[in-house]
């Protein structure tokens, strides 16, 4: 009796500091943590796991990607977007947010990487960003990964996350794609993308997911992805985008999704063809 009651005190008291006891196969007993320090511990080794990428300063900066090394001073233009959008996903428990364009030639993709690594110093912020681009990926250019990724065989649930994602520092992911993928309409619309895109937020729950998009007016690939995020931003090309351009794309968002805002940029050229089949499928 004495000793029924000396082990249900010892057990109180484990319980107190966090842990459980539990009997294992043998007989023997062993300490459990509690679920959250569990979970966190498992969730930063699938991330360290996860196949790490070096990037060049230099290479970055030929891109116009400034968020990295920082000695541009525009950085801070993306360091206020980043603790602008952070506020704005945490007080609505929203994490995933597709950046598109209107048209070809915004810079969407350079504005899409250069907040993921503004928000990668962000320590306690996991994010994860995918190429959905899939007409015209340019996110690995950007970066200056010349290995070849392929993003279909993650989208048709061939091939796992943890195969798929690479890692840059401990709390940012990208998914790249290397080339065009054909009928790229009906392969984000599908079902099993959706799925194969909630194993990663199930298996590594970001805080923050972006997807790189194709330009708005061009297909119909982002209104059919937009049901999967939680808002839109919307970028434009200072002396390119019309605001006819601009009104129809904030139209068309805020049938589907949130409308987070306008980023104005300098754009990467002259426009192109804004017809259906004007975008993407050059070299496919």
């Amino acid at each position: 009796m004495v000793e029924r009651l000396r082990d249900a005190i010892e057990k109180a008291r484990q319980s107190r500091e966090g842990a459980t006891p539990e009997i294992g196969a043998g007989g023997e007993e062993t300490r459990i943590l509690p679920p959250g320090a569990v979970q966190s511990s498992s969730l930063k080794e699938r991330w360290l796991q996860l196949q790490e990428i070096r990037l060049s300063e230099e290479a970055l900066a030929r891109e116009r990607i400034i968020s990295l090394g920082r000695a541009d001073r525009a950085h801070f233009a993306f360091d206020a977007l980043r603790t602008r959008l952070l506020t704005m996903l945490r007080d609505n428990g929203w994490s995933r947010v597709a950046i598109t364009s209107p048209t070809k030639g915004c810079g969407k993709t350079t504005v899409a990487t250069n907040l993921a690594l503004s928000l990668a110093r962000q320590p306690e912020t996991r994010s994860v960003v995918l190429d959905l681009d899939l007409r015209m990926p340019q996110l690995a250019n950007r970066l200056g990964i010349v290995e070849e990724h392929r993003i279909k065989p993650f989208l048709t649930g061939g091939m796992p996350a943890a195969e798929y994602l690479r890692r840059f520092g401990d709390n940012l992911a990208f998914g790249f794609n290397s080339a065009p993928v054909k009928n790229s309409a009906e392969l984000v619309q599908s079902r099993v993308a959706a799925d194969a895109i909630s194993t990663i937020s199930s298996e590594y729950q970001p805080d923050v997911m972006l997807f790189d998009l194709p330009p708005m007016l061009t297909c119909d690939d982002v209104l059919g992805f937009l049901p999967n995020v939680d808002g839109v931003l919307l970028v434009i090309g200072g002396g390119e985008t019309k605001p006819a351009a601009v009104d129809e794309c904030e139209q068309l968002i805020e049938q589907h999704s949130n409308f987070l805002g306008v980023i104005l940029n300098k754009g990467e050229g002259a426009g192109g063809n804004p017809g259906y089949y004007g975008y993407g499928y050059e070299s496919a």
